[in-house]
């Protein structure tokens, strides 16, 4: 199984406060999945980093493998915002950690809610990375 991690599931791990998520991170670190993360996720994280959290943030992002962003990718995320920016409120950094999801085969992992329209394009839901272990893209922490 592959896992692309959304930012909201990374910043819950980095800083260990929702104790659901960080169970869920444990356990899918433990299996054979492979986990993977955004250069938008990067990006977004280490914007918001606090000075003291530097030094996890670079053993975190070293455990996992970067997505590398591609024309293909950034056509599916064009895509994804023409469709669903203005009815969904989908923003760049969401339309290309999804499209790299789905390029990669990978299930994403984030807290994030989509309206069916957006599921059904995207993805289905799941309750946690390591639960229903369909190649389905999007996937929700519980």
């Amino acid at each position: 199984m592959t896992v692309l991690t959304d930012s909201d599931i990374l910043i819950e791990v980095s800083r260990g406060r929702d104790r659901a998520v960080v169970a869920q991170w444990l356990e899918l670190s433990r299996s054979d999945a492979m986990i993977l993360f955004s250069a938008v996720s990067a990006a977004e994280l280490w914007a918001g980093a606090r000075p003291s959290e530097h030094e996890a943030m670079e053993a975190l992002f070293n455990a996992l493998v970067c997505v590398p962003a591609d024309a293909a990718i950034g056509r599916r995320a064009g895509e994804y915002l023409r469709s669903y920016r203005k009815s969904h409120g989908v923003e760049l950094g969401d339309a290309l950690i999804a499209a790299s999801a789905v390029a990669t085969g990978a299930r994403l992992w984030t807290r994030r809610d989509c309206n069916a329209n957006c599921v059904n394009r995207w993805s289905s839901y799941s309750a946690s990375p390591t639960s229903g272990l369909s190649r389905s893209p999007k996937m929700t922490a519980s």
